[in-house]
């Protein structure tokens, strides 16, 4: 009885076990739209994580430059040890002790720049265009991303069309092979028929397999952006929709060499580059700074007591020599500067040639669709005619797999025109920096 007690009890926890681990059970089906995929990917992708913090870098450096216009603060405190006390003679045998072994002192220092040739302004300003830098490489990496999500989901979903077409045209052909095996066993149809439907039938055998297998590489390579385990199992809410796009050319180039996140950050390179020349300019210059000090200390003008004092200062520094370092410095930097508007003029260039040809691009799909609408239309209503003419056996069995051919052609070539316009719109929203 006990054997058979454990027995069933081990029996429930592997069936507890199997459903844990089965995937219906351990991830549920995840509906997803366009932008809820956009928005899981922004959270979870690595590239955009680390962008987001290289934004706290930046800060952290601006906060760094900013400190240059306020003034430091800094305490001290000192303990001195003698092996005996300072003593002065004063005639006769007699000492008089002036300092005991024992010595303490603390100190405030508060340090203020006054005048520094414009060194930390352009410090600061060089930051400052850093962080916008880092803002521009964020916002670069998450429209890279939305357009590679975008891209991805709408070649699920064309997969997904396409195998349905697949099967589609396979389920065809098998009722097409059963009418010319039906119009063979009555003599209506020739040997050479028959098996020219066999053939064409297993023809379509691979290609059903490799949409199959397209579908899966689609689904994988989405779930890899969402960074979703291989398991979880989704369902795309999208279709593949024809919606003109109304910008123009003109529009979108003009907005591109605007918000492109990599015309913004040239122009902060120029900014740094810019005031780097200002300040190699300001490294011969002098530098003027105030400094006030306040002390306790004891012993206190030689009595062993506790007393206090403070001093102010103001210092100038004038480099006079530095073995021409400046010179070169200003060398160096101009020099950084023209090549930073050297890169921002070739980057415009190369940016509108970009936006022309993309542009392009999505007009021509947009005219494959149009044209594909009206001969996916045409081949679907000659299908239907020569479905009944072979019935009626008015046409071959050759014509009959041509026009089938043909429609299927058709419908692939328009389901690609619609994902290829799609994404070359999102492709254009890239280009156009938004």
């Amino acid at each position: 009885m006990i054997h058979v007690r454990v027995k069933v009890i081990l029996n429930i926890i592997i069936l507890l076990s199997s459903l844990s681990l089965s995937p219906s059970w351990a991830e549920e089906t995840k509906e997803l739209t366009l932008e809820k995929s956009i928005e899981i990917a922004f959270e979870g992708n690595k590239q955009i994580l680390a962008a987001k913090e290289r934004l706290g870098i930046a800060k952290g450096e601006l906060i760094v430059a900013r400190a240059g216009f306020l003034p430091t603060l800094s305490l001290g405190g000192n303990y001195l040890r003698l092996g005996e006390g300072q003593k002065i003679s004063i005639g006769g045998g007699n000492d008089v002790v002036v300092r005991g072994q024992d010595t303490y002192s603390a100190t405030a220092t508060i340090e203020q720049s006054i005048f520094t040739w414009g060194r930390i302004k352009n410090s600061y300003r060089q930051a400052s265009s850093s962080q916008k830098i880092r803002e521009e490489d964020y916002r670069k990496e998450r429209n890279l991303l939305r357009f590679k999500v975008t891209e991805s989901f709408y070649n699920f979903i064309l997969a997904g069309e396409l195998l349905n077409l697949s099967q589609e045209s396979y389920a065809q052909m098998e009722r097409h092979l059963r009418q010319v095996e039906e119009r063979y066993e009555n003599g209506l149809a020739s040997k050479f028929d028959l098996l020219r439907a066999r053939v064409e039938l297993a023809n379509l055998k691979p290609q059903l397999i490799r949409s199959k297998n397209s579908l899966i590489l689609a689904e994988n390579r989405f779930k890899s952006l969402l960074a979703f385990p291989s398991r979880t199992e989704v369902r795309l809410q999208g279709e593949l929709k024809y919606e003109p796009m109304k910008t123009e050319l003109s529009q979108a180039i003009e907005e591109a060499l605007r918000n492109r996140p990599e015309i913004i950050s040239l122009k902060e390179q120029e900014n740094i580059a810019l005031a780097g020349v200002r300040l190699a300019s300001a490294s011969n210059k002098p530098l003027l700074s105030a400094i006030y000090n306040y002390q306790f200390q004891k012993p206190y003008h030689w009595k062993d007591e506790w007393g206090k004092e403070w001093n102010a200062m103001v210092v100038l520094q004038f480099p006079i020599f530095s073995g021409f370092s400046t010179k070169g410095k200003v060398l160096q930097s101009r020099s950084q500067l023209k090549e930073v508007k050297y890169n921002l003029e070739g980057k415009n260039e190369e940016i509108e040639l970009e936006v022309r040809e993309i542009y392009l691009n999505l007009r021509q799909e947009e005219e494959t669709i149009i044209s594909q609408r009206e001969n996916m239309g045409q081949a679907e209503e000659a299908m239907r005619i020569a479905e009944k003419r072979y019935i009626s056996g008015m046409i071959t069995n050759l014509e009959f797999m041509d026009a089938q051919l043909a429609v299927t052609q058709a419908k692939t070539d328009y389901l690609q025109a619609l994902a290829n316009y799609l994404i070359a719109k999102a492709k254009l929203t890239k280009a156009m920096g938004r």
